[in-house]
């Protein structure tokens, strides 16, 4: 019965057996042995019932009294779990279940039970068997243990076998065995810890304290007798030397211990600079993992692989990082804390290994009994406890731990009240969804309070909770105004509230939320309206809603009294008494536009502003006040022509009026810009959309012998030529080309029609006038075999081109070479019926709908071909083609009511449309054609508010929708069938999505050109008032532009609509060309206009997208043909001045720079208040230009003072630096060596970091001189009065400084090659003297320090990582002030260096002598290196330098070379590696060049694992780079890539070994004993050793031979 394989007949057989026993004639072993027969011989079917069976056989062993089986073998169920490969997972059912059971018999004395189980739980823990069959089963029961981990019995089980339950090797137990807790419980007993810090119930709490507690106390060493041992119980024929060298993996864990016991055993600065360097370094792991970092060519990143893998952190590291929150040092723990949380953002997993810890010690530091601490300690236990507090939401970033993170939140200790509490866990809340992005239902809830849990009255009347809850508002707000709109109904609510800072903060909240236009102003004054008309008395509150009321200009056009009044309560404010409410009128005021101010008659002079800021005397409004008035200095800058004197101006001579220079700029400046640009300008090649129009042969000189024939014979041939070319650039078809086919053919048709002029006239005579019709047949035939050429012989896009050229030829000749034109037609029928691609598809589809007129029939029987059962992209073209040829009569309504859900398709479909409507305005009104139009223009108009006031869920049509509504909205006006009110609101539709940041480019573009399109067309009085704001609107769609998807597309919208405004034509299907625009002849708009063209030709000349550059050259060039009939008002000259009355009277009475440099010139003679002039001076330190007064005597005037503050000073010289045109002679007098020293330290280090405008004010031979002379400026001390310590820190920030402004003189020669208005032009002579101080200086630089990962990370990026705000140790010496100025001046210098010549650098740093100087020209050679500065072969110096100098020189470099050779290729890398191991025997300090390989092996291990806290522990130091050799270099060897070339490193090790350099003694750390000294071939042994299985037999039979004396 029990062979059956029916599972049932099994079933009832195992229980009447197990039923039956135990009796005198079967004991339960001969039942179990008759079971595990069967078992042996059963089916899958019949395993469990069997199994079962043998269990409760178990069971009534336990309970009969017998002793528990004390071998593997003989245990019964050892015997089940081998008898067969399926038992194992129904005996961990029933293991699981005998757990339970367990559960509910606990007593004092262990149960009969679990002694029977133990033994072999323990087995299994143990044992995986021979190949490591039962590993998976060992996994799984340790999981089943971990959730039963509850009862005490299984967690001493769990504790007792701690030290082998993960781990896998012998070599791993081996260091198991040597103790260690607080790290192996971090990782191995992860589950157990979750369910002790969340679920432990009081039966396990002790136990649980027990070993949790173990994790804050360092381990003893245990004796190391057993793991000898095993050690030659593993390799019996391997003789060590020593017993404490590991590999493996063993030696990372050793050497990572043994830095944990050096941070354990000393003050805690080394750990924190460690801590602030693996931050770092986890931080760009972050980036580069969220794509935020562009990594080159990886110069920089020792830690990551050019793949791009994700990051990672190996074993011991995760172990590390947690167990450094055991540290005695507070100021430790909350940075073990911080990074924590940037560790689990580089690896999100790693959140849950982390979160329990963290839980547990926050348990730990707020049970302790803080009554018998000291007052310091007790801060710092709050300080902890913050830190830890604040890490909890840091470990949701994985939506995994999420679960963990909540549940963790719910049950932190009670601090305080409940509403404490709440408004803690609020807090918390915030935080974790701000950080990970995870949790805003549940925030939503608690800050609503619409959670399962409805505030009681105790919490709703909370101060503590009501304002953590504005707070938190506020905080969604700033982070996402989409979810912070969601909450507008929590906002709301605390707008009326009380308690003054929470309704400032609800202000504010709102504030954000119009600012960033998740908002409508009006929408949100409605609800401030209702509970604060007026300013709030309190002051926080007034001062936030002031700054609400700084929003009010967004909607000022449409409700302009209400605007008014607003900018009345502002100025009003201004002079309140309490300066924090001033303060924020100021900041309104500043947000307000003058442009508005002064088209709604609110403007006041701006001399009123520069008085707010002479009349303000608290510091603490100041600044606010210094920001109003930079925005009216830069007002009046940009109005300058409006303000100058007046009476200067004298009669215009001989009644004629000046030209207008924008008009003369539009009209002849910028044609031949456009032209010119295809000889090779800076902005690239010419677009060909603009040669198609303005470009022309040149004229002969007037001095020139060609007769007119000879120059038409000439032209022609030009413009034969220049079709090619034009051709082969493709304006329409190359790229993603963005203009209208309008324009295309409009285009092409202007370029055509003047070489058939060119061509006409070299053939007619005198006497040729009758032949005029032959003429024109002979030259558009010449043109047409032109084409045909192009279509035949060019390459790509020239052939689809000439398809636009053949269409644009047959509309051109279409009344006068009806031949022609019918076989241009045929051949347009050809290339339709068999086309090549679909970009010819399209060009020949239109082409035939610029040709029908040629044959209208024919050619809408060939485009309706292609209106249905086609290609998106045929069906689009054919509704494009079909617009521009047919008539209202053929309108196809099944074109309006398509199903297509292709926006490409819908565009090109209302492009077609578009077509049509035009032809409704030229028609009588008929009342079908009215009720289609209104139908159509409902549609849009619904779809376009959708547009408007929805987030990013945009409709496919929302393009094309804004491509007709111009068309339809014209020809509704001229059918009387809309108001000028409806067109506003249209307008206004469209300006909300030109600036719409959450649309795609392509639609911003299409709404940006449409706004254009309507405002070209309407009435003058209407467009007048539209074009400011019309182009506002466009320049903000254009700074929003980069930030949306297809932004080229947006960019290039932009450019059409101001091109419209500008009088282009033909750059929106439908729209009829508008003629001179209004606002162009409007003096009124000039300043609009002037907006307009330097906006699109700074798009067609300077644009870095090739694409949108073409299209907007293109765009523009189309205005400058429009514009050449123009008018061309007149601009009066401005005068000039040299004195300083006369420079003042020059500037307007009522203006803002007049009051300023009046006040400055009398504060400067008689002292005033030294705040308001130092702001005084910062306001005008920021103007773009300065009249011609003596700055230099005025700056100079202040710096004499008595009484002037250094503030007052700083603006002094600031002023000077930021205009050195005027002040030359005053900057060089304060750099000389006699005056120079005794200035205050920060104003030397001003003038050095300026040192660019000083330059750049002198003559060549000064500035010559000034730079020289810099290192000599660096060694001054002033007035030779300081210490020799506070001296030398002195040197060192003035070193700073002039690295900063040689780095300066540097850019600004770079900004002169590229045309900038701040360039400096570097003579041979300045730039010898620039080079000769980078020499001085570099002698004057102390040893380059010691440098981590994490530290040259922000070298790098120029952040000053050593001047962090975190709490320092006083008495470390590694924290103290001057290691903090080395490392910012090296970075300095490292700066400058990056941006100099590489050549000339490199002669700056021979790297030849065994000295400190030397050491850091290598340490600068490889950092530039590593940064991608110079190439990689210039890190070959440094390695032989480095092996080559004396080990206390080189040492401190070493590391950083190594780290610098990560971006070499991997046979560099190989070869670079063996060289370094060869010259172990040759060279003359062995240890060198061992540690260096050592280095290089561990960076490039760290590398290939993606793991950015790796190269902490085993690349910080030439030591700690020997002690993890034996890990790093077989790991290295394992990967694919350098398995190869482990043969070659073996052999090289073990010719160390039997070499007399073997013998040389290098630093070890070993694990309980601290910093030993071993010799080279023990280290190479434990290599040889690791590396053994990597080795092929012979290599591994020669090298154990030679090396480890195996025979």
């Amino acid at each position: 019965m029990f062979s059956s394989k029916n599972k049932v007949v099994v079933e009832e057989a195992v229980d009447q057996l197990v039923a039956f026993v135990p009796k005198s004639d079967l004991s339960i072993s001969d039942a179990a042995g008759l079971l595990l027969a069967s078992l042996s011989n059963s089916d899958a079917a019949t395993v469990p019932p069997l199994v079962d069976g043998l269990v409760e056989l178990f069971k009534k062993q336990a309970e009969n009294g017998s002793q528990p089986i004390a071998s593997w073998q003989a245990h019964l169920l050892s015997k089940t779990l081998s008898a067969h490969p399926e038992a194992s997972y129904q005996l961990l059912h029933c293991i699981e279940l005998l757990l339970l059971e367990l559960g509910d018999d606990v007593t004092e004395t262990e149960p009969a039970l679990w002694m029977h189980l133990r033994p072999f739980l323990s087995f299994t823990l143990l044992d995986y068997g021979p190949q490591g069959e039962r590993l998976t089963f060992a996994v799984s029961l340790h999981s089943v243990l971990c959730r039963a981990s509850f009862l005490s019995p299984v967690l001493e089980l769990l504790a007792s076998h701690v030290a082998c339950l993960p781990l896998a090797t012998v070599q791993q137990r081996i260091f198991a065995r040597q103790g260690n807790l607080p790290l192996k419980l971090g990782v191995l007993l992860s589950p157990i810890i979750h369910t002790l810090v969340f679920d432990a119930p009081p039966l396990a709490k002790e136990k649980a304290n027990e070993l949790l507690h173990m994790l804050r106390l360092p381990a003893d060493i245990e004796d190391e007798s057993a793991a000898n041992r095993d050690t030659a119980r593993l390799e019996d024929a391997v003789r060590f030397e020593r017993a404490d060298l590991r590999w493996g993996l063993c030696a990372l864990h050793t050497s990572c211990c043994s830095l944990l016991t050096h941070f354990f055993s000393n003050r805690g600065g080394e750990a924190l600079r460690w801590l602030r360097s693996m931050r770092a370094s986890l931080q760009q792991a972050a980036a580069a993992k969220s794509g935020a970092l562009h990594i080159a060519a990886a110069p920089h990143l020792a830690a990551f692989p050019s793949d791009n893998a994700q990051p990672s952190l190996s074993g011991p590291m995760v172990m590390a990082l947690p167990a450094l929150l055991c540290h005695p040092e507070t100021a430790v723990q909350v940075e073990a804390a911080c990074t924590l949380a940037e560790a689990v953002k580089a690896v999100p997993l790693l959140g849950i290994s982390f979160l329990p810890l963290i839980v547990y010690h926050l348990q730990s530091s707020a049970g302790s009994d803080k009554g018998t601490m000291t007052q310091a300690g007790r801060e710092d236990a709050v300080r902890l406890e913050a830190a830890l507090v604040e890490a909890i939401p840091a470990m949701a970033v994985h939506s995994a731990a999420l679960p963990f993170v909540n549940r963790a939140l719910v049950q932190l200790p009670l601090t305080g009240s409940p509403e404490a509490t709440q408004a803690r866990l609020l807090r918390l809340r915030t935080q974790l969804w701000l950080g990970s992005g995870h949790g805003f239902n549940a925030l939503s809830d608690a800050l609503l309070g619409t959670g399962a849990e409805i505030p009681s009255k105790q919490q709703r009347d909370s101060v503590e909770l009501r304002v953590t809850r504005a707070q938190c508002l506020l905080a969604v707000c700033a982070q996402d105004v989409g979810k912070g709109y969601q909450l507008l109904e929590g906002i709301e609510g605390c707008l009326g509230s009380d308690l003054e800072e929470e309704a400032a903060l609800a202000l504010e909240a709102m504030a954000v939320l119009v600012e960033r236009d998740g908002l409508k102003f009006q929408k949100a004054w409605a609800a401030v309206q209702r509970r604060s008309p007026s300013l709030p008395d309190q002051a926080p509150v007034a001062a936030a809603w002031l700054l609400l009321l700084g929003h009010a200009h967004r909607d000022a056009e449409k409700h302009p009294e209400q605007f008014g009044t607003f900018h009345d309560a502002l100025w009003q404010a201004t002079a309140h008494p309490i300066p924090q409410v001033r303060a924020a009128a100021y900041t309104a005021l500043a947000r307000y536009p003058f442009e508005t101010l002064e088209l709604l008659e609110l403007a006041r002079p701006l001399q009123q502003y520069s008085c707010l800021l002479l009349q303000e005397r608290d510091e603490s409004a100041l600044a606010a006040c210094e920001g109003l008035v930079t925005a009216a200095l830069s007002h009046e800058h940009a109005r300058r022509r409006r303000y100058v004197g007046v009476a200067a101006k004298g009669p215009s001579g001989g009644g004629q009026k000046a030209e207008d220079p924008l008009m003369r700029r539009l009209t002849k400046v910028l044609p031949k810009q456009l032209c010119r640009a295809a000889a090779g300008s800076s902005s690239g090649a010419a677009s060909p959309g603009a040669l198609l129009l303005c470009w022309a042969p040149l004229a002969p000189p007037p001095d020139s012998d060609t007769t007119p024939a000879q120059h038409a014979h000439q032209a022609a041939a030009a413009y034969r030529a220049r079709l090619g070319e034009i051709a082969a650039a493709g304006p329409a078809t190359a790229g993603n080309s963005a203009a209208s086919s309008d324009l295309v053919f409009h285009s092409w048709k202007r370029f055509l029609s003047r070489w058939m002029g060119a061509l006409k006239a070299a053939a007619q005579t005198n006497d040729s006038a009758s032949l005029e019709e032959a003429v024109t047949i002979a030259a558009g035939e010449e043109v047409w075999e032109a084409i045909l050429q192009v279509r035949r012989e060019g390459t790509a896009p020239a052939p689809d081109e000439a398809i636009y050229a053949a269409g644009a030829l047959c509309s051109l000749l279409q009344d006068r070479a009806k031949h022609l034109c019918a076989a241009i037609l045929n051949k347009l029928q050809d290339w339709i019926l068999s086309p090549t691609s679909a970009v010819s598809m399209r060009a020949c589809l239109l082409a035939v709908g610029a040709a029908s007129g040629v044959d209208q029939t024919r050619a809408h029987s060939l485009v309706s071909l292609f209106l249905s059962n086609h290609s998106a992209s045929r069906r689009a073209a054919a509704a494009e083609a079909y617009g521009a040829s047919c008539t209202w009569n053929l309108f196809p309504e099944d074109m309006v009511t398509t199903g297509s859900d292709d926006a490409r398709e819908i565009a090109g479909i209302m492009t077609g449309i578009a077509g049509v409507v035009l032809h409704a305005a030229n028609v009588s009104e008929d009342s079908s054609r009215g009720r289609i139009l209104a139908a159509l223009f409902g549609d849009c108009m619904t779809s376009l508010a959708e547009i408007s006031y929805s987030p990013p869920a945009c409709n496919p049509a929302s393009e094309g929708i804004c491509i007709v509504m111009p068309a339809l909205v014209t020809a509704m006006l001229s059918m009387r069938m809309k108001s000028r009110y409806q067109v506003e609101l249209i307008l206004t539709k469209l300006h909300m999505a030109a600036i719409g940041h959450y649309l795609p480019g392509t639609v911003v573009g299409a709404a940006a050109t449409a706004l254009g399109c309507l405002v070209a067309g309407l009435a003058p009085d209407q467009a007048q008032a539209e074009a400011q704001r019309t182009v506002d609107a466009l320049l903000t769609a254009l700074g929003n532009a980069p930030q949306l998807a297809q932004s080229g597309a947006a960019k290039f919208g932009v450019a059409a609509g101001l091109a419209v405004m500008l009088g282009a034509p033909h750059l929106l299907s439908g729209v009829p060309p508008a003629g001179t625009p209004a606002f162009l002849a409007s003096p009124e708009n000039a300043e609009a206009a002037k907006q307009a063209l330097q906006t699109l030709e700074a798009l067609a000349l300077k644009e870095a997208d090739p694409q949108v550059r073409r299209a907007a050259a293109w765009a523009l060039a189309a205005a400058t043909i429009a514009a050449r009939s123009g008018p061309s008002p007149g601009v009066a000259d401005r005068p000039g001045a040299s004195a300083d009355v006369r420079a003042l009277q020059s500037l307007p009475e009522e203006g803002s720079m007049r009051s300023l440099l009046q006040y400055a010139l009398n504060a400067a003679n008689q002292p005033g208040d030294p705040a308001c002039s130092a702001a005084m001076l910062h306001c005008l330190a920021t103007a773009e230009k300065l009249p011609a007064i003596n700055v230099g005597a005025m700056c100079g005037s202040f710096l004499q003072q008595a009484h002037a503050t250094p503030s007052l000073q700083e603006a002094a010289v600031g002023l000077a630096l930021r205009h050195p045109e005027l002040p030359g002679d005053l900057l060089e007098g304060l750099l000389q060596q006699s005056r120079f020293p005794s200035l205050a330290l920060r104003l030397r280090m001003q003038l050095l970091s300026g040192l660019s405008s000083a330059v750049s004010a002198l003559s060549a031979t000064r500035s010559v001189a000034l730079v020289a002379s810099l290192p000599q400026l660096c060694r001054c001390s002033r007035d030779g009065r300081a210490s020799a310590g506070s001296a030398g820190e002195e040197d060192l920030q003035l070193q700073v400084a002039a690295w900063h402004g040689l780095q300066g003189v540097l850019d600004a020669a770079e900004a002169s090659g590229s045309s900038s208005s701040r360039g400096l032009a570097l003579s041979s002579d300045l730039s010898d003297a620039v080079y000769q101080a980078m020499h001085g200086l570099l002698e004057l630089l102390p040893s380059p320090p010691a440098t981590l990962p994490g530290e040259e990370i922000d070298m790098e990026i120029g952040e000053r990582s050593c001047t962090s705000k975190a709490p320092l140790l006083a008495d470390t010496q590694l924290e103290t002030q001057s290691a903090r100025s080395s490392l910012v001046l090296w970075t300095a210098v490292l700066q400058c260096l990056k941006a100099a010549d590489a050549e000339k650098v490199l002669s700056l740093l021979p790297c030849l002598e065994d000295s400190a100087v030397a050491a850091g020209q290598v340490f600068a050679r490889g950092m530039l290196v590593r940064w991608g500065a110079v190439p990689l072969t210039e890190l070959q110096p440094c390695r032989t330098w480095c092996i080559r100098s004396r080990p206390v020189v080189a040492g401190p470099v070493m590391a950083t070379v190594a780290r610098s050779t990560a971006a070499m290729p991997h046979t560099q890398k190989q070869q670079l590696l063996m060289e370094c191991l060869d010259l172990v025997t040759v060279c003359e300090h062995p240890a060198q060049a061992f540690s260096m390989a050592a280095l290089l092996a561990a960076t490039w291990r760290a590398q290939l694992n993606s793991d950015p806290g790796e190269t902490h522990v085993t690349a910080q130091s030439p030591s700690a780079g020997a002690a993890a050799l034996p890990y790093a270099l077989p790991s290295l060897l394992e990967h694919p890539q350098w398995r190869p070339a482990a043969d070659a490193a073996a052999h090289r090790l073990a010719a160390v070994v039997d070499h007399a350099a073997g013998s040389t003694m290098v630093q070890y750390e070993v694990l309980g004993k601290g910093a030993m000294f071993v010799p080279l071939l023990e280290i190479a042994r434990a290599c040889i050793i690791g590396m053994r299985n990597l080795l092929t037999p012979p290599a591994w039979k020669h090298v154990s031979a030679m090396a480890l004396h195996v025979t």
